[in-house]
């Protein structure tokens, strides 16, 4: 259990006290003197540096590494599609797909355990290799768009995304979706979410379909999984297309996405879970859709490379840097610059840099190349299922103890709470920018740009509702830099360096006297 720090009465005046302007010095002197003590406590005040990391060892980024160098059939589109069908079947074959994700383990569970619904055949499902979670949405809608509506299926639109273009996406995403369904005709209907689950509520999405609506997104966001079944139900029911976007929940081979989802997208980026430094698994339910995404891709150029193995050489730079003499070293020339390391960090491994439309879709209409797709197979090799569940117990535990403070944290109260990013929600009347300062005089570094996640709009004509819990959550969240490989004593730290913020910022202003 991680120790009691501070008082309830302390934590509660975060939420009943509001102040504005500059923290009140009297906090300030607070942070400034347990500042050293803090460095003391942890032994390497400086670590972890960032809220974003890259899950690989350096002896795997030098395996991955070893897989970009040439070989025998080296560069053959044979050997290629034989990698290729390799990665499928080891990531297909393992799959046991049920209706909902799996449950985090229960103290006691009452009664014998509930029979699993039956389990679809890996010959249910089609799956194809991507360069990214982007490059797989895009093969998608362009598969679907020359399909035409049967009696007996209506989720293949004839110019899909003529008369029916709506699509219900989760207020809370990246704007390079919202862009791409816009680029094939689609119009994102944003559906506002429950903070608690971080995700859309069921009612909220019945309430929003129309006549217009064409598919329903349904997106995993910070490593959370939520039951899709009634998601599922309400596409059948008013014949939608289902897209599941797991892009940031990857937690191994148990759950390939819905057995009733269109299309599941996970991602191996850079800075996902288990990564690969980059490629995608996208899962189709019709074999049909799969095959002529296959040929829409083999229109594509392949990735290069020489760019792929100077990535995986980036990184192994960056995990050196991230022990702990080389996070001392790094920030220490950072701030002799005088630079912020933090958005250093986030450019070194964003994947895809800002461009203009057709710029962006250029830089992931790309087919993977065979060392990404020998990365993914050696990932998918070594996925360690008890390691990621102890390590998500361990976040849990922290989780508990924040919110034991009064501190929320986005989604935990998700059906399975599993942790990609590390979110809590800053007080009302607490700028996040404030919180990350104080913060950092305790040598966490918390971060405000450490996702692309943001706010998706309403369309600008019609009558749409705003999703007024997202647009809240956005503009008082922040990100920990909290993952799973930090340490239990590290999370300790951090856990007494969070509460003493929060309670030091929730100090009322005083007021000057005339």
């Amino acid at each position: 259990m991680l120790p009691s720090t501070g008082d309830d009465a302390a934590a509660d005046s975060a939420h009943n006290h509001p102040s504005d302007g500059d923290a009140p010095a009297s906090s300030a002197e607070d942070i400034e003197s347990l500042e050293h003590f803090y460095f003391i406590l942890s032994g390497y005040r400086l670590v972890p540096t960032h809220p974003l990391s890259v899950d690989l060892s350096i002896p795997s980024a030098l395996c991955i590494l070893h897989r970009t160098l040439p070989s025998g059939s080296w560069g053959s589109e044979k050997e290629a599609a034989r990698v290729e069908q390799e990665v499928v079947d080891l990531w297909l074959g393992q799959a046991r797909s049920r209706s909902d994700p799996p449950d985090v383990p229960v103290a006691a569970a009452v009664g014998p355990p509930a029979a699993s619904p039956p389990l679809p055949s890996r010959q249910s499902f089609s799956g194809v290799v991507c360069h990214s979670a982007r490059a797989g949405l895009d093969l998608f809608l362009t598969a679907m768009r020359g399909r035409r509506p049967t009696e007996d299926s209506g989720i293949a639109v004839g110019g899909p995304y003529v008369d029916r273009n709506e699509v219900l996406i989760s207020a809370v995403s990246i704007p390079d979706i919202a862009r791409i369904l816009r680029y094939h005709g689609c119009v994102p209907v944003p559906i506002d979410l429950d903070v608690r689950t971080a995700q859309m509520t069921p009612q909220a999405v019945e309430a929003a379909i129309s006549p217009r609506t064409w598919a329903l997104f349904v997106t995993h966001i910070y490593g959370r999984f939520n039951p899709v079944d009634p998601f599922a139900d309400i596409a059948d029911k008013h014949r939608l297309c289902l897209i599941e976007d797991c892009a940031e929940a990857f937690a191994g081979t148990e759950y390939t996405g819905h057995p009733r989802s269109d299309v599941a997208l996970f991602s191996f980026g850079t800075i996902k879970t288990q990564t690969a430094l980059g490629g995608a698994l996208v899962r189709f339910r019709d074999p049909d859709v799969a095959q002529g995404a296959r040929q829409l891709r083999m229109e594509w150029p392949v990735q290069s490379t020489v760019r792929y193995r100077r990535k995986v050489l980036l990184v192994l730079v960056i995990l050196v840097l991230q022990k702990p003499n080389g996070s001392r070293l790094l920030l220490s020339l950072v701030r002799a610059l005088g630079l912020d390391h933090r958005p250093l960090f986030i450019d070194l491994l964003r994947n895809f840099k800002a461009g203009g439309e057709m710029d962006r879709l250029q830089q992931f209409r790309l087919r993977p190349c065979l060392g990404l797709l020998r990365a993914l197979k050696y990932r998918l090799q070594y996925w360690d299922p008890t390691a990621f569940d102890n390590d998500m117990n361990k976040l849990r535990v922290f989780t508990r103890g924040l919110e034991s403070h009064g501190i929320g944290v986005p989604g935990s109260a998700a059906h399975t709470v599993n942790f990609w990013l590390y979110p809590i929600i800053c007080p009302p009347h607490v700028h996040p920018k404030r919180m990350e300062r104080a913060l950092e005089a305790y040598g966490v570094f918390a971060s405000l740009g450490s996702t692309q996640l943001t706010l998706i709009h309403p369309p600008a004509t019609g009558s749409y509702p705003r999703p007024t819990n997202a647009d809240a959550l956005m503009k008082q969240v922040l990100y920990l830099p909290v993952h799973r490989h930090v340490s239990e004593e590290q999370l300790r730290v951090m856990s007494r360096a969070v509460v003493h913020a929060f309670s030091a910022l929730a100090q009322p202003q005083p007021r000057a006297r005339l």
